[in-house]
C-alpha cells in the first residue's frame, strides 16, 4: 500500500508541469522532443531513488515508514513518467497499469496515488541476453546463405551505382496509396501503378 502523503511533493509537481510541454510535442508530432522531455524527468526520478538508497533504507530498524514513502514517490513518479509514455508504449502501459491498480489518464496526473493499493510486481520487461542475441544473428546468417539466390529479369540488373546526398536532396518524395498495380504488357520491368494521393 502507497503512503498516504508525499515524501517530496516539489518534485512530484515538476513531473506534473511538464505535462502541457509534453502534450503539445505530442500534438505537434515532435515525438523526438516529447521523448526528450520524459527522458529528462526519468533522469530526475532515478536520481531521486538513487538519492534516497530504499535499499539501504531497508535494512535500518524502525525505518519502515520511511521506506513506504520513499517507494511510494517512486512508484508515484513512475505512474506519471508511464502515463505520459503511453501514447507510444500502449502495450508496456497496460502492463504498468495492472501493477498500479489505476488507470493512467492525462487527467489524473496532478493527483498522486495515496493510500492507494499495488498489486504485486511483476517485471515489465526481461533484460536482453547477448547470447541469445548472437545466436538468432548466426541463425539468420545461416537462413541467409541457405537461402536459394533470386533468379528472373530484374536478378539479373546490375544495381546502380550509390547517388550523393546531394543527388538524393533533389529526389521529390510524395506519400500515396497503392490503390492498384498491374503489368505492363510487353515489359518485365514496368508497373502500372493507381495511386489515391487524398
Amino acid at each position: 500500500k502507497l503512503a498516504d502523503s508525499q515524501a517530496d511533493p516539489a518534485l512530484y509537481q515538476t513531473f506534473v508541469d511538464a505535462a502541457q510541454s509534453i502534450a503539445e510535442a505530442y500534438a505537434s508530432r515532435e515525438f523526438s522532443r516529447a521523448i526528450r522531455e520524459i527522458m529528462a524527468l526519468a533522469d530526475l526520478a532515478n536520481r531521486y531513488v538513487d538519492e534516497q538508497a530504499p535499499w539501504v533504507v531497508a535494512k535500518e530498524e524502525g525505518r519502515d515508514a520511511d521506506l513506504q514513502a520513499i517507494c511510494s514517490m517512486g512508484i508515484n513518479l513512475f505512474r506519471v513518467l508511464m502515463t505520459y509514455l503511453k501514447p507510444v508504449l500502449p502495450s508496456l502501459t497496460e502492463r504498468a497499469e495492472a501493477f498500479l491498480n489505476a488507470e493512467l489518464s492525462w487527467d489524473a496526473i496532478p493527483q498522486p496515488l495515496l493510500g492507494h493499493q499495488v498489486n504485486a510486481f511483476k517485471a515489465l520487461f526481461n533484460r536482453i541476453d547477448l547470447d541469445k542475441v548472437n545466436e538468432m544473428v548466426n541463425a539468420s546468417k545461416e537462413d541467409m546463405a541457405a537461402a536459394k539466390p533470386v533468379t528472373g529479369p530484374l536478378a539479373d540488373d546490375p544495381i546502380q551505382e550509390t547517388i550523393t546526398f546531394d543527388d538524393f536532396a533533389k529526389v521529390d518524395m510524395r506519400i500515396a496509396l497503392i490503390k492498384s498495380a498491374d503489368f505492363v504488357e510487353g515489359s518485365d520491368k514496368l508497373l502500372k501503378l493507381q495511386l489515391d494521393l487524398g
